[in-house]
């Protein structure tokens, strides 16, 4: 089994603890307070949904980087994008942290040319990069910049020439629109984390969540791996008691 669905099935029991204690828990607002302990609980399960969708596409897009090998001509499209985005980032942080006054340091001019022949290496060398301590992980990129930042990493990957949202609302109708509610959840998670409180949720509302965010799982393995049309049988969006799903509840 994927790490990337190891993990999440490690996640759920959890989740479904946080919900059966806000179920407990009175949603009556008391005095001086702005929300009741149900709605507070509640958002908590909106932070772990959020970490749970974020965790899964990294660690997807990290076993791309395990199976890497040492030609480049043998990599998969998917795994080719994973190594030029990798350098690109390096490369990005190496122009970030020399000015090019520095260069007229000849440590620098050394240090500098040594990061960048590493960079060329990952591409004769692919296995290189699987081992690099400079592989950067896809920590955060869910965390204040909404669901543009899962379309704009998903695309990056995939093999479809499609975006990630159009491809999933061209071949899953059932699905459009879900961009609008990925960033409701994500904004909640966002008031979590500043300590703000602009928007309600409520127990149905958090329900909804989870069904999306596990059923949104599954599509996202599928357009990484798909070139063209997904194959007919996987047009079912998987219900929350249905057994033969790769994702359920």
């Amino acid at each position: 089994m994927r790490r990337a669905q190891t993990a999440f099935f490690a996640a759920r029991p959890e989740i479904a603890e946080l919900l059966r204690t806000a179920k407990n828990l009175p949603d009556v607002v008391p005095t001086h307070r702005r929300m009741s302990p149900q709605e507070n609980q509640l958002r908590q399960v909106a932070v772990a949904l959020i970490a749970v969708l974020q965790s899964y596409v990294s660690e997807l897009l990290e076993e791309m980087a395990d199976e890497l090998n040492d030609n480049w001509d043998d990599l998969n499209e998917v795994q080719r994008r994973y190594v030029a985005v990798q350098a690109r980032r390096r490369i990005g942080v190496l122009i970030e942290g020399c000015e090019e006054g520095e260069l007229a340091n000849p440590q620098k001019v050394a240090s500098f040319r040594d990061a960048v022949l590493q960079c060329a290496e990952w591409h004769e060398r692919p296995c290189s990069l699987a081992r690099s301590a400079y592989r950067l992980k896809l920590d955060g990129f869910l965390q204040d910049n909404g669901g543009n930042a899962l379309d704009r990493t998903l695309s990056r990957y995939g093999k479809c020439g499609m975006s990630f949202f159009n491809w999933l609302a061209k071949y899953y109708p059932r699905f459009r629109g879900v961009e609008d509610t990925l960033n409701i959840i994500i904004a909640t998670r966002n008031d979590v984390a500043h300590g703000t409180f602009e928007r309600r949720i409520t127990m149905r509302d958090t329900r909804l969540y989870r069904a999306l965010i596990y059923r949104l799982l599954a599509k996202i393995e599928v357009y990484i791996e798909t070139e063209q049309t997904p194959p007919s049988t996987l047009n079912t969006i998987p219900t929350e008691r249905d057994p033969t799903s790769p994702i359920g509840n």
